[in-house]
């Protein structure tokens, strides 16, 4: 599952490549609703990527109490957002975790072959629909054929369709935090001002987006 794949990068420009790559998407998850590892991978819950991130970041932003303060609020409005989406029976299960155009290669026969499961885990189902959810908010045909080709192998209903966008904040807030777990490798450089500027202004425009629509 981690290995390369000859072919080239599926494009989210084309309907029929983004219908199969929402098929083959909906057969991972339906091999995966019966699944079961002993292998210890993360739970892609709210504590994982959202209490987790902050209580991490705390320290980093004691200096700069303003985004300190938005960090909360965005936060609190994702953990809300998501908690009422759970309650309504938001699909649980294995995700891909990386389900991005960059992981799927496609053969000269029209073979559509998916890697780079580093992220793989429990998780809301949702996650794995935000890659082809950005491109499709450019191009609404691709974001259809994608759910077309999804719906061929297993539901998705509008419980999931709404949640579908506020998964991109969640990852920008996890990734806030992410850098956190390699300090020891990479050092502390991941996160000085500069580059936490940079994840801060993704996370702000993403809420920008999402309240603009």
């Amino acid at each position: 599952v981690f290995d390369y794949r000859e072919g080239r990068r599926v494009s989210w420009e084309e309907e029929r490549e983004a219908g199969l790559a929402g098929e083959i998407l909906g057969s991972i998850h339906a091999a995966a609703d019966s699944f079961v590892s002993h292998h210890s991978r993360p739970r892609w819950d709210l504590e994982y990527m959202v209490d987790r991130p902050l209580e991490a970041l705390r320290p980093y932003f004691e200096h700069r109490v303003a985004d300190w303060a938005y960090l909360e609020d965005v936060a609190s409005r994702l953990r809300g957002r998501v908690e009422k989406y759970a309650a309504a029976g938001l699909d649980w299960g294995i995700c891909h975790g990386d389900y991005n155009a960059k992981n799927m290669h496609i053969d000269a026969a029209g073979g559509i072959g998916v890697f780079d499961f580093d992220w793989c885990g429990p998780g809301w189902r949702a996650r794995d629909f935000q890659g082809v959810h950005k491109a499709g908010l450019h191009k609404p045909s691709v974001w259809s054929a994608f759910l077309e080709g999804y719906r061929v192998v297993r539901p998705f209903d509008d419980v999931n369709l709404e949640a579908v966008g506020y998964f991109p904040g969640l990852i920008h807030l996890w990734r806030l935090g992410y850098a956190l777990d390699g300090v020891s490798e990479w050092g502390s450089f991941m996160l000085d001002d500069a580059r936490l500027d940079v994840r801060l202004a993704a996370l702000r425009q993403w809420d920008a987006d999402q309240r603009g629509r």
